[in-house]
């Protein structure tokens, strides 16, 4: 038995098209599909992820645990 966790996008027409690995053999088996009722948002690319800029550090700063 394997398990094959993916994320995979319903289309209009209520279907999915999924690439299985290439260790599954062809031929017939019995699969279960869980849908989790929570859809997946679009993945953020961070760009507007609040930057603070304070500016370079200080020269000489060492933040080594000896010198805090």
């Amino acid at each position: 038995m394997k398990t094959i966790q993916t994320n995979v996008v319903v289309d209009p027409g209520r279907t999915i098209t999924l690439r299985l690995p290439d260790d599954i053999e062809p031929g017939a088996y019995q699969i279960t599909l869980v849908i989790d009722d929570r859809p997946i948002g679009p993945k953020s690319d961070f760009s507007d992820f609040p930057v603070i800029d304070v500016g370079p550090w200080p020269e000489g700063l060492s933040p080594g645990r000896e010198d805090m």
